[in-house]
Formats: structure tokens, sequence, C-alpha cells
């Protein structure tokens, strides 16, 4: 089904990158690039091999969330929102066509894992909080706008007493090292190259009316997921 219909205008354009490798591009990282180099060396530049990834990320993120939902509420919960998130019309396709999406979102989610782990560790430090820092890295490397997951883990961490002590451990500022070291390719590309990312913000609107549009629905999206945790992280800890 990956090889049977021509590639999308954002896939071609993408593949176009992955020929031409750097630590950036115009409007996004080279996560996507460099993914559909490595698929396209293994299987040919065609369509499936410009897609390969999508269903394995599509996979992978199916199973990260069941074994993050049953770790959290048992296997039938983690059932059950996995099939709710594969009857998701837009997942589907996301599992189709390869775009910087299926990787933010895996990438996503995958640190949202490591970080619950690392919390179950603490106050032990443990070598999910700088691997947490660096799924957020790659994300972010896939689709900038993965950096506000970082808000979204301070959302978790800040109002609860317990996990506040999280603040005074070398654990989450491992995760903030790791992250920043992803953050050098893209900024040092676009200090080369004029700040063009920043200005396409420009000409796409006032830059700071997108920066809060994005953040906003950064921010609803991370709610969605992190408030619930955050609710029952309260909950385990409370009483210890």
């Amino acid at each position: 089904m990956l090889a049977t219909t021509d590639l999308e205008f954002d896939e071609a354009h993408y593949w176009m990158w992955s020929e031409r490798l750097a630590p950036a591009y115009f409007s996004k990282g080279p996560g996507v690039a460099f993914a559909m180099r490595a698929s396209t060396a293994g299987f040919g530049a065609n369509e499936f091999g410009v897609r390969f990834f999508s269903p394995v990320l599509a996979a992978g993120t199916s199973l990260l969330l069941f074994y993050f939902a049953r770790r959290l509420f048992g296997a039938s919960a983690g059932l059950w929102v996995v099939i709710a998130l594969n009857v998701t019309p837009i997942f589907n396709i996301g599992a189709f066509l390869m775009t910087i999406d299926a990787l933010s979102i895996f990438f996503w989610l995958a640190a949202m894992f490591t970080f619950w782990l690392a919390l179950e560790n603490s106050p032990r430090f443990s070598w999910h909080w700088p691997l947490t820092g660096l799924l957020i890295g790659f994300g972010f490397l896939s689709k900038y706008t993965n950096a506000f997951e970082l808000v979204s883990i301070l959302l978790v961490l800040a109002p609860a007493p317990r996990l506040r002590q999280e603040f005074s451990r070398p654990g989450l500022y491992s995760l903030l090292g790791m992250f920043a070291l992803c953050t050098v390719p893209p900024i040092m590309w676009n200090a080369q190259h004029a700040w063009i990312t920043l200005r396409i913000c420009d000409r796409a609107g006032a830059s700071t009316r997108v920066l809060v549009s994005i953040l906003g629905k950064s921010l609803r999206f991370s709610a969605s997921i992190f408030w619930p945790i955050r609710h029952f992280c309260f909950w385990r800890w409370r009483g210890a």
C-alpha cells in the first residue's frame, strides 16, 4: 500500500531535503530528512522507501502508549486507549504518509514514558532523565514545537509539593542539558543563514502572533495529556 500512490507534496519536498542533508532547513529541523535518507538507503528512492518509517513509527507509538497506560492504569486501559488512537483518522493518515508529525508524536510519547520512569525512580538519579531530554531533543529536531513538551513537564512538577523537589535534584537539569545539546545544530545553521526560520515567521505574519498561536495549541494538547498524569502523580505521592 505504501508504494501504490504517488508522494504527496510534503513528502516529495522532504525527500529532496534528504538528498542534501544539513543540520537544519529553512522551516524545519533535520529529523525527517535523516529518517528518509536512512529508509531510502535501504529500500531505494521510491514511494515505499520514502514512507517506510511511517507505519513503523505508528506501531511504535501504539506500543509505547499501551505500555504507558498499562503501567498507570492496567492492561485493559492500555488496550482501549490504543484502540481509540488507531480509530482516529488523522493518526491513520500519519501511519501512511511520511511527514514530520509521525516523528513528532513518537518522540513526544516516548519522552512522556521515560519521564514517568524517571519519576518512579526518584529521588534516586536514573538514566531516564537524560534520555527524556534526548527524546524531546529528537522531537525538536523533527518539529520545533516539540520543545513545548518541556512546559508540560514543568506543569507536572510544579503544583505537587513532592514533585517540586525535582527542581533541587540533578535529574531535571540533565534533561534540560541534553535537550540544549540537540538545539545546537539548527541554531548554528540559522546563525549561518541569516536566521531564515525566524524570518519565515515574520513573512507568514507577525512572529509574536505566530508564537502565541503555536504555544496555545501546544499547551492545549500538552494539558490534555499531562494534566491527568499530574493529578495521578499528586494522588500517588500525596501520602508519601
